[in-house]
């Protein structure tokens, strides 16, 4: 989104005093439009970031959501239990590590 202010001035007769005052006008203007380009990007940046996270969480519920599943399916066989408990642990591990990894400190 481009914010562009052309004002040029063709009246000849301003004072020293108003057209200096006219160049501190266009100055802030050109600041606000900066201001609000800055912004823009800003938003940018933060949108990037939370569909970023947000694949994230899916992936995780997905984790959560076949395991859940893999549960669900288990006949009473001992060894399956304790691959899938083994399994489960090793995932929780990752998910745990990956949080802490990505979570800013708290100040």
């Amino acid at each position: 989104m481009d914010l562009v202010f052309n004002i040029t001035n063709h009246y000849s007769g301003l004072s020293k005093e108003d057209s200096a005052k006219l160049d501190q006008i266009l100055q802030i203007v050109n600041i606000n439009k900066q201001n609000q380009l800055t912004i823009m990007q800003t938003l940018a940046d933060l949108q990037a970031a939370v569909a970023a996270e947000d694949t994230v969480i899916d992936s995780a519920v997905t984790l959560i959501q076949g395991l859940a599943a893999q549960i669900a399916a288990l006949k009473p066989d001992q060894a399956a239990i304790d691959a899938l408990a083994t399994d489960v642990k090793a995932k929780g591990d990752a998910l745990a590590a990956a949080i802490t990894a990505n979570t800013a400190p708290q100040a």
